[in-house]
């Protein structure tokens, strides 16, 4: 299978942005809607952490989260391990090669900002 990098998405909601990268088939896998924003940690509030964690998630082909890998750390493990848990509740469009659905990888960064 050829592997390809495409940018899918940068969506920012209520305090945090994602960023899509997938590998795979040329109709790489998307986000359904619904999962998002994340439950920022209490304790990374009250800390005051932030930070982009860079992860990457097998999505199977109807859609889980089948495997997840911490790429960068945050800095910050409680925000590290909230991001990896909390996209793997996610459930997303699978990629598409040829219409037929397979699993593949997706690059995700998510940031985690403070409230202003």
């Amino acid at each position: 299978m050829k592997r390809i990098i495409t940018p899918i998405a940068c969506m920012i909601v209520a305090g945090s942005a994602v960023a899509f990268h997938a590998f795979g088939p040329s109709n790489p896998a998307s986000l359904v809607q619904g999962c998002m924003p994340l439950a920022y940690p209490a304790e990374s509030l009250s800390l005051h952490e932030d930070g982009k964690v860079s992860m990457a998630l097998l999505i199977g082909a109807h859609g889980e989260v089948m495997d997840r890998k911490l790429t960068r750390s945050s800095g910050h493990r409680r925000l590290d391990n909230a991001a990896l848990a909390g996209m793997a509740q996610c459930h997303f469009e699978p990629a598409k090669a040829d219409g037929v659905a397979q699993e593949s990888w997706l690059m995700l960064d998510y940031v985690w900002k403070l409230p202003e």
